[in-house]
């Protein structure tokens, strides 16, 4: 998992949560994590549709943290981790595919 610098937390607007207690401040920087690792597959991904999901997320994002809502931020970082998760279930289970059919073979 990427670390993450104070410049990529002030990117998404982590920085506007002081405010929040100690468990929220953790769950938006895991949720942050997962922001950035799916960045890292989005160059990866062939699946337009996948892309296109990620990228709509990341607009919306960037609106929020315009706008200064952390409301919209929190609740749009949420969507951004379940989109990657998806995505590394997709990819892990074509992975396995492949791995099965290689040892099959």
């Amino acid at each position: 998992m990427k670390k993450i610098s104070s410049k990529d937390k002030k990117q998404i607007g982590l920085d506007l949560t002081d405010n929040k207690p100690d468990y929220q401040k953790s769950r938006l920087d895991l949720i942050a994590a997962d922001y950035f690792n799916g960045l890292s597959m989005r160059e990866e991904l062939k699946d337009i549709e996948e892309n296109e999901e990620l990228l709509s997320s990341e607009k919306k994002l960037h609106s929020a943290i315009k706008n200064n809502d952390n409301e919209q931020i929190a609740a749009v970082l949420i969507e951004i981790e379940f989109i990657v998760e998806k995505l590394a279930f997709k990819r892990g289970f074509k992975e396995g595919l492949k791995a099965k059919k290689e040892i099959l073979e």
